[in-house]
């Protein structure tokens, strides 16, 4: 509730909506979560009256999040112009089509919906089963992309920045993107690639290193798997 105060806060001072993204006590509630999640994925007591739900849990949030990520690029194409700040958010929302959560009040509840649903599924992911959900989450282009996720998070604004920067500064480029659905969509694609084949560097050339200092903090309880090596 601190983090969402935080960013309805700065909504209602005026603050640039970037500030609601980047200052770390408005993502509290996020990281407060995953930590929920590893000391219950670390204690068979909290663990066990969750594993019956939790499957639902993860798959209602999974749910959720596709129409979000599908309906904004999609109604925004057949609505009308699909805005630049919406490709810089990922089309995670369009100005016309989803209102209540393309305007500022709705971003700032969706970090606090969204979490507690991110962290059952990673909580799931680490459980024994074979279930639908399990499999597909589990399939290994996942785990992998996964592996590299730190990166893929780091880098990905960064090169939305550079991309958009240059693509927007041409007219018919930024005409395309931003009226044509699959122009729309393979900037995404491409802006996609590139984050991930940085994030991949990044890991062998950088990351990798400083995680191999994990074997002078060996842990009691076997933690998740790493990226490949």
């Amino acid at each position: 509730m601190f983090a969402l105060g935080c960013r309805l806060g700065l909504t209602l001072a005026a603050t640039p909506n970037e500030a609601n993204y980047f200052f770390t006590p408005c993502q509290l509630d996020s990281l407060a979560m995953g930590a929920v999640a590893a000391a219950v994925a670390r204690d068979p007591v909290l663990l066990a009256p969750l594993q019956r739900n939790i499957a639902w849990i993860s798959v209602t949030i999974l749910l959720l999040i596709g129409a979000i990520l599908l309906a904004g690029p999609l109604f925004g194409s057949v609505i009308g112009p699909i805005p630049p700040q919406v490709i810089a958010y990922g089309a995670a929302s369009s100005h016309k089509a989803i209102r209540a959560l393309s305007s500022p009040w709705g971003l700032d509840a969706l970090p606090t919906l969204l979490s507690p649903g991110f962290a059952a599924t990673v909580l799931y992911s680490s459980l024994p089963g074979t279930g639908m959900l399990k499999r597909a989450i589990s399939w290994r282009p996942f785990r992998i992309a996964g592996g590299y996720a730190y990166g893929i998070y780091v880098y990905h604004l960064i090169i939305l920045g550079l991309t958009g920067a240059v693509c927007f500064r041409v007219p018919r480029m930024s005409t395309a993107i931003q009226n044509n659905l699959w122009c729309s969509v393979f900037f995404i694609l491409a802006n996609a690639l590139l984050t991930f084949g940085v994030a991949i560097a990044s890991y062998h050339l950088y990351e990798k290193h400083f995680l191999k200092l994990k074997k002078y903090f060996p842990e009691k309880t076997a933690a998740a798997g790493v990226p490949p090596q």
